[in-house]
């Protein structure tokens, strides 16, 4: 009996022994160090006597389960220490039996678990992190199969954890990045050092997105490499902010220059054509002059025939190989000729300054659509005049609207490029057409931009208005073009585009703006 006394006081463990009536007969010294209460002290009292209030509900009710069934009862608590200190425990009781075969009491054993409750609490804060954090994060084995992803993963990737559980990350390639890149990160994270980089990936739909990486090695205790772990943050948003940007400062620059060469053209358009009637007087003057002459010769012969006639038959043979007749003739013709052409010429000046539009940034003010489409027509002839024919059945009506007239002529000139661009890439032999047409009524104008090219599927006019997404071949397209136009007419103007198309038959976009000025928001 001294020995297996001997035996509970050298365990860690603090253990008890209470009769059928709940009462301690016994216990070891590290329950002693729990409960502060000597042994001697201990015998004939309850758990409520020594030990704190909710423990000894607890107590009483897996003591009367023990007895009921007999059976091992756990159970977890926290515990207040005589000293103060606060710890977890975990207690374990069971029937303990006398010689005879009857149930003598319960027999119970506490085991700490302060420090595996923290560990387990600083996990689970861990996991919540990890869980509800912004940017995707991956684990992967060593031969880099996931082995972990969080939801924002899923969000940025459309692949749910149980789609993405054992696959690659290869699964997200888009192909625009080439084999030397990847292998370049896999040098990298094997030789034990972290991976900075920027990724262009393709979502389970398809879709292309921007993504920032870190991918580090995870290194246990001895340094071994046991997994590689990735943070990631879909930039799309930035990458195309700032591809915005690059694409407003490109467009303000053509504006400037647009408007720059458009001053600078004034002066010499004008002093030319000034100095050109100047000459078509001048050259009036001449013609006058010489017709007397032509007039004084011919009386000459007919009165005096015998004078000079050598010299008169000269004469006309230098007026017949100079084509004399004929350029008198032409010269009315072609001061017509180039007096239309310096009245093109100052047009197209004139529309050049209309859509730069410089001076007035970003802002606002009352527009009428029919001026912005005659402008844009006139700069981006050189676009569409080999391959289409431009119509417009515009209305003489057309109410003016309150908006960025800037923007509004980019919205249209990305349109008819596009439209031109689809065209040309058909190789047909005749031209094409794009006709632009607008209306109104008591919400909206709108203006309808058709083309007879070559059409769009269902798939792409889904896609249609998503960043980077082209049908162009690769070098000629940035697949922002239509986005921004979207963002301009929807979200800056609070109107609608929309666009009807098939394969084969064409295409038609439809800009509706608001006839009063709607908020951007909500």
């Amino acid at each position: 009996m001294y020995f297996l006394h001997e035996l509970l006081n050298v365990l860690p463990n603090p253990v008890f022994f209470k009769d059928r009536e709940g009462k301690f007969i016994g216990c070891n010294q590290a329950f002693v160090n729990l409960t502060g209460v000597e042994q001697e002290e201990l015998q004939g009292k309850t758990a409520r006597d020594v030990l704190d209030g909710q423990l000894t509900e607890i107590a009483a009710a897996t003591d009367r389960k023990a007895f009921d069934s007999l059976g091992q009862q756990y159970y977890e608590s926290e515990v207040i220490l005589p000293d103060g200190r606060k710890r977890y425990y975990g207690i374990m009781k069971d029937c303990f039996r006398r010689r005879d075969g009857s149930v003598g009491g319960v027999i119970g054993c506490f085991f700490d678990l302060t420090e595996i409750k923290e560990t387990e609490r600083k996990l689970e804060r861990l996991f919540l992190v990890v869980e509800q954090a912004n940017e995707a994060i991956v684990i992967t084995d060593l031969e880099g199969s996931i082995v972990y992803c969080n939801p924002a993963f899923t969000r940025v990737t459309g692949y749910s954890q149980a789609e993405a559980l054992g696959q690659n990350p290869r699964i997200l390639k888009s192909g625009r990045q080439d084999e030397a890149f990847y292998q370049e990160l896999w040098a990298t994270i094997t030789a034990g050092e972290t991976w900075h980089g920027t990724f262009k990936n393709k979502r389970k739909d398809e879709s292309l997105f921007d993504e920032q990486a870190v991918i580090f090695p995870v290194k246990n205790k001895a340094g071994a490499i046991i997994n590689y772990a990735a943070v990631k943050r879909d930039v799309t948003k930035e990458k195309l902010l700032e591809d915005q940007l690059r694409l407003s400062q490109r467009m303000e620059a053509v504006g400037q220059l647009a408007a720059g060469v458009a001053h600078e053209l004034n002066t010499p358009i004008g002093f030319v054509a000034s100095n050109t009637e100047s000459v078509k007087n001048y050259v009036a003057q001449f013609k006058q002059l010489i017709l007397r002459y032509q007039e004084f010769i011919d009386k000459m012969v007919q009165t005096q025939p015998g004078l000079l006639p050598d010299e008169l038959k000269r004469l006309r043979e230098a007026e017949e190989d100079a084509h004399l007749d004929f350029i008198l003739e032409d010269l009315d013709d072609l001061f017509a000729e180039t007096a239309e052409g310096f009245e093109r010429i100052s047009q197209i000046v004139v529309k050049l300054r209309e859509f730069s539009r410089v001076d007035h940034g970003d802002e606002s003010g009352h527009y009428n659509i029919n001026k912005a489409i005659e402008t844009t027509l006139v700069v981006s002839r050189n676009e569409y005049k080999y391959v289409a024919e431009a119509e417009t059945d515009l209305a003489a009506d057309l109410p003016d609207i309150v908006c960025n007239s800037g923007e509004i002529n980019q919205v249209l000139l990305n349109i008819i490029v596009n439209a031109a661009q689809a065209i040309k890439e058909q190789q047909r032999q005749d031209k094409g057409f794009i006709r632009i047409a607008t209306d109104f009524d008591d919400q909206w104008v709108r203006c309808r931009i058709s083309d007879d090219g070559p059409g769009m599927s269902e798939e792409v006019k889904e896609k249609i208005f998503h960043p980077f997404f082209t049908t162009k071949a690769v070098g000629t397209g940035t697949g922002l073009g239509l986005y921004i136009s979207y963002d301009i007419i929807v979200n800056k103007h609070g109107g609608k585009l929309q666009v009807e198309s098939s394969p084969g038959q064409g295409t038609t976009f439809i800009i509706y703006l608001p006839r009063e000025k709607k908020s951007s928001e909500g």
